[in-house]
């Protein structure tokens, strides 16, 4: 496999296994499929075309199975796609914890690191599988809640989250989920696009041993500067 991929040979498009997802996600959701760029790599990436029309999907009991915020195609995610081609990932294991359509993880994959796809939405799944197609062998998908601790996930060098800090409720949740399954010396990647809540979480996550590095990143192409936040366990208590 090529580091630098340019979208290669694309009859892996024509497996019949990969047909039958992408009409079935087509069907339930409407699909389009972009070429988006990263350096000098380039990726098919399928989406859901209207993503604010995505119905919310309900059990039996008229809970809410998942947010359907799964379907959305985050900018934070696209610049975590950027650090990820200058960041050294390439033989590390990576986790992309609310991997969404899975782009970040497709990205991480065809750079070479061993990723873990994660999401708590069956179907973000789905779109993850089709997007990560053409490097499947280094890719594996868990339907994972970040609440919950019994897990088999094991240890990563590297989790990446895109827009996962904008609830103030997740943020022990998502603490203990992360000294679960760093690796020592491993980082965690989040990116946020400056709300409220991301700017709240300097000082909390600071509070709660993390060694904190906080940058506006201004990635090309997009409009405005976009908060990068890379975390590391402290080795002693905060003071």
């Amino acid at each position: 496999m090529n580091e630098h991929n340019q979208l290669g040979d694309p009859r892996w498009q024509d497996d019949p296994n990969y047909q039958a997802i992408l009409r079935k996600l087509d069907t339930r959701y409407g699909t389009c499929t972009e070429i988006v760029s990263f350096g000098e790599s380039e990726f098919y990436f399928t989406k859901v075309t209207h993503p604010h029309e995505t119905d919310l999907e309900i059990d039996d009991n008229g809970e809410m199975l998942w947010q359907p915020y799964w379907a959305e195609d985050w900018q934070s995610s696209r610049a975590i796609c950027w650090l990820l081609m200058q960041y050294p990932i390439r033989g590390t294991t990576v986790l992309d914890l609310g991997c969404g359509l899975g782009l970040t993880g497709a990205v991480a994959a065809e750079r070479l690191a061993s990723v873990c796809l994660a999401d708590n939405a069956k179907p973000a799944l789905e779109f993850a599988k089709i997007n990560c197609w053409n490097w499947m062998a280094n890719c594996t998908f868990k339907l994972v809640d970040w609440k919950q601790t019994d897990n088999d996930l094991g240890r990563f060098d590297w989790i990446v989250g895109a827009e996962i800090i904008y609830d103030q409720q997740d943020w022990p949740h998502l603490s203990r989920f992360w000294r679960r399954h760093l690796n020592p010396g491993g980082t965690i990647l989040l990116c946020d696009p400056f709300r409220r809540t991301g700017r709240q979480f300097r000082d909390w996550v600071i509070s709660e041993n993390w060694h904190a590095r906080f940058q506006d990143a201004q990635i090309p192409g997009f409009p405005k500067p976009i908060n990068v936040i890379e975390l590391q366990l402290s080795e002693s208590p905060a003071a």
